[in-house]
């Protein structure tokens, strides 16, 4: 049985899906709009102006993107995040080695729990 907060979430969710489509379209029309005063004198007619402007910053922000993926950045990111994530078995970043060294390990030891395991797991995962 669905609820009303399911069906909240549905819409919310649809919404996001679509903001790939919309905000994309949001962004070239901006972009747009800003250009054609200084390309008009050079476009003639309004509508066409706008359109052939509107398609060319498309192709602008499509040949950025697909310049990215060829050089693969966006995939360093995504290799940095899932090395970095808690929950995979890749490697803790710095930050998450000191919070374990200077708080976790001390209050563990405190209670007189064996923290060896947890040690050695730290000194496995961490980028050091």
């Amino acid at each position: 049985m669905r609820t009303w907060r399911d069906e909240v979430m549905m819409w919310k969710w649809r919404f996001e899906q679509f903001q790939s489509i919309l905000g994309p379209g949001f962004y070239i029309t901006t972009l747009t709009l800003l250009v054609y005063p200084y390309l008009s004198w050079r476009l003639d007619g309004l509508f066409y102006g706008l359109v052939f402007t509107w398609i060319g910053i498309l192709i602008v922000i499509m040949a950025a993107a697909r310049l990215w993926d060829a050089l693969g950045l966006w995939r360093e990111g995504q290799r940095a995040n899932v090395r970095r994530n808690q929950f995979s078995q890749g490697a803790l970043s710095p930050k998450e080695v000191m919070m374990m060294e200077k708080i976790w390990l001390p209050l563990l030891k405190k209670e007189k729990v064996d923290t060896q395991p947890m040690e050695d797991w730290i000194k496995e995962k961490s980028e050091k």
